[in-house]
């Protein structure tokens, strides 16, 4: 999609149909409740839509979708008059349900492209340690360095802190995962 070299000579739906049976043939093992279910079936897919959550326990964690968007949301690979911002968030859709159990890899994913679209978790962001601005889909984007660190190492921490271009916060935005769409 990005024009990179890959190897061999498949398209950007190849790849993507590639990792969906990749990530079914991952989460099938041992697992007995995905016997009998056909992974074409679902990648050709093209009307399945998330829906809403509501969570028996606890209304807080109910969840609303949002940002219904079938270009989007189905699982069926669309080509034609299709945006690649829309389809980076359909790769990035299914490579969140692959990676579900590698959550910082989902987290860096997240601040890199913006995608998968998630509800927003609590937030207890303050003035300390970097405000995370409510209802505009915005997340932690780092961590603090740890206090035994800010302790022993002021000198390195004011450092790093100038080279990662803002301040010991979990507001500050780091280089590697820009504000802007991933498609210009």
């Amino acid at each position: 999609m990005r024009g990179w070299a890959t190897p061999g000579d498949k398209s950007t739906k190849d790849w993507y149909e590639d990792g969906i049976r990749m990530s079914w043939a991952d989460w099938s093992t041992g697992h007995t409740r995905m016997a009998g279910y056909d992974v074409e079936a679902y990648i050709n897919n093209n009307t399945a839509m998330p829906m809403d959550y509501v969570d028996p326990m606890d209304p807080d964690n109910n969840y609303t979708t949002k940002m219904i968007d079938p270009d989007v949301y189905t699982i069926k690979w669309i080509e034609d008059g299709i945006s690649n911002e829309k389809k980076l968030e359909r790769i990035m859709n299914q490579k969140w349900i692959a990676s579900f159990q590698h959550s910082h890899e989902m987290w860096s994913d997240y601040r890199r492209t913006g995608y998968p679209k998630i509800a927003e978790p609590q937030n207890l962001s303050t003035d300390m340690w970097g405000v995370i601005e409510v209802g505009v889909g915005d997340y932690l984007k780092r961590y603090i360095f740890v206090q035994q660190e800010r302790e022993s190492n002021p000198k390195g921490i004011e450092e790093a802190t100038k080279k990662l271009g803002g301040p010991n916060k979990i507001s500050t935005r780091l280089w590697i995962h820009p504000a802007g769409p991933n498609f210009k």
